[in-house]
């Protein structure tokens, strides 16, 4: 892992470095890595790859029968247009075609999988975005009956006795996709519609690669008696620029009964009436009867048939579906990063061992260790080495693999320290000595610049410098007499301490003010104006005229 790691962190360091420096300390069987690689033996490394860039430029062109000059504008995207061999293959591959790199190909990418992830994903809805107007490769289609015989191009003398397939080409490579492609047949059974690509493998040879599979049902409920109807299924560009059958319909005469009411008008009778003056009129009685006729015409009647869509690849995902799958990803995830910071641990682990044992051999660092200690503790290490690749789980944690390196590393620390404090000791009261006399000078140039300082002001400056003194002579005594394997008699810890207190000592007497005169009360001048009233009536203030000249004589001794 650590090697991966180093290995990316190489590659990104090396597009704008000429150079790169590789350290790997610690690896199996003792071994450090230390070496140097320039950007040329990098490139070298990669010259089987621009053969292949070349290939992928000039079947790109072949596949859409186009040409360099027919190209109006070439755009670059892609992360790997960050390493400087890759574009100047693909600068060679262009045959000094001119290139843009105008878009942020990062966005363009992420922008571009948004958008085909909204297409496909039925929780977004989004406006129909169609990847290609030409296809990649010809599509075909299969029709197979699924359960009776079936019959196609209208006419039943093309009727199969036998279990019927069909095949037809849909779309040609890199045809323009203009307007829908529409197949009418006459079936009279459930059909199965496949969809595939004529594809070309690194031989040369074609062969089909299957798309999604359609079953088309409802044709033999919709055809009493096994009776032939007429079936029409369109095909479309879906939303992800891919053909899909959009629209499956089968159109049958149906006999329509429907009621005519008709009304017919009588005369029955005439009666006479005798008027005042004489006269007679006659009036006529009609009766209307009301009768229904039923009228029987043969329409076209249009039924939208079942689709079930299987696919060679997970389907798109229902909503319960992808909550339940976002769910899992999340164990996933959390599982992954378990993982990941139980080998962060397992490495450390093994890096803190392999150093430790390195650190335990050294012959500079024998004198300070006791030879039962390091004994011991070679012995644990390689205890510790057989555990770690054992396999056993409960040797295998991430909790167990850190509890172990504090336990070591805290072991470890107490002996490096030996070794570093008796490396540094001399430095060490070297700037001790120097640090006393730096103080004791600044004391003797504050006493005598301060008049006003007093003995009791300095004093503690003064036992501050004293206790350093002796307690650097006697670390230096102490560590003349203690071997190498005792524990640090001075380090830089208790350094810092001595020094923090004397150093607040002294900014505490460079603080110290000059003192200010006492300002007497009463005579015949008062302190302030405001203050006059109050202390004549106390025979404090005599006189309020000498105020003025009292007080510019006060501030000037000041």
């Amino acid at each position: 892992r650590r090697i991966l790691d180093k290995a990316e962190e190489t590659k990104e360091k090396l597009t704008s470095s000429k150079f790169m420096n590789i350290y790997l300390d610690s690896l199996a069987d003792y071994i450090t890595l230390s070496t140097e690689i320039k950007r040329e033996e990098f490139e070298e490394k990669l010259s089987k790859y621009q053969e292949r860039i070349n290939a992928t430029i000039s079947k790109a062109l072949k596949d859409a029968n186009l040409t360099f000059a027919d190209l109006d504008d070439i755009e670059l995207i892609g992360g790997g247009l960050r390493v400087p061999f890759i574009i100047r293959s693909i600068q060679t591959a262009l045959n000094g075609t001119k290139y843009n790199q105008k878009l942020n190909h990062d966005e363009a990418a992420t922008f571009g999988a948004g958008f085909m992830a909204a297409g496909y994903s039925s929780m977004f809805k989004v406006r129909p975005m169609y990847i290609a107007k030409h296809t990649p490769y010809s599509i075909g289609l299969n029709i197979t009956s699924l359960y009776q015989d079936i019959c196609y191009n209208f006419t039943s003398q093309n009727c199969a006795r036998e279990k019927f397939s069909f095949s037809s080409p849909l779309l040609d490579k890199h045809e323009e996709y203009k307007t829908p492609k529409v197949f009418k047949l006459t079936l009279s059974s459930d059909i199965l519609v496949t969809l595939f690509e004529q594809r070309e493998n690194n031989q040369g040879q074609s062969y089909e690669k299957e798309v999604k599979s359609i079953a088309v049902k409802r044709i033999a409920d919709l055809s009493p008696n096994g009776t032939i109807q007429n079936v029409t299924l369109t095909f479309e560009l879906n939303r992800q620029g891919i053909i899909d059958l959009t629209s499956a319909l089968i159109s049958r005469k149906e006999n329509v009964t429907r009621v005519v009411k008709t009304n017919s008008t009588l005369l029955n009778s005439t009666f006479a009436n005798a008027t005042s003056d004489g006269n007679t009129t006659s009036n006529n009685v009609t009766e209307t009867n009301n009768q229904t006729t039923e009228v029987t015409e043969e329409v076209i009647k249009e039924y939208r048939l079942v689709k079930e869509v299987s696919y060679p690849y997970p389907k798109p995902m229902a909503k319960k579906d992808f909550r339940s799958s976002m769910k899992k990803l999340d164990e996933l995830d959390m599982e992954e990063e378990r993982i990941q910071k139980k080998a962060e641990a397992k490495n450390d682990y093994e890096s803190l061992i392999y150093a430790s044992r390195d650190w335990l051999n050294d012959e500079k660092s024998k004198p300070f260790v006791e030879p039962e200690n390091a004994t011991s503790l070679l012995s644990n290490l390689e205890k510790a080495e057989t555990e770690l690749y054992g396999g056993d789980e409960e040797h295998s944690s991430t909790d167990y693999y850190r509890n172990q390196t504090y336990v070591l590393k805290e072991r470890m620390d107490k002996l490096v320290k030996r070794r570093n404090e008796y490396t540094m000791f001399k430095p060490y009261i070297s700037a001790l000595v120097e640090f006393h006399k730096n103080a004791t000078q600044l004391l003797s140039t504050l006493r005598r610049n301060r008049t006003w300082l007093s003995d009791e002001m300095v004093e503690p400056a003064v036992t501050a410098l004293k206790d350093l003194e002796n307690w650097t002579h006697n670390k230096t005594l102490e560590r003349s007499v203690s071997p190498l394997t005792s524990d640090p008699i001075i380090t830089a810890d208790m350094i810092e301490d001595k020094l923090y207190n004397i150093k607040m000592i002294f900014m505490i007497i460079m603080k110290t003010p000059y003192p200010k005169k006492k300002i007497p009360f009463g005579g015949d001048w008062c302190p302030s104006k405001s203050a006059f009233r109050m202390l004549k009536e106390l025979g404090m203030c005599t006189k309020n005229d000498a105020l003025e000249s009292k007080e510019k004589k006060i501030k000037e001794d000041l």
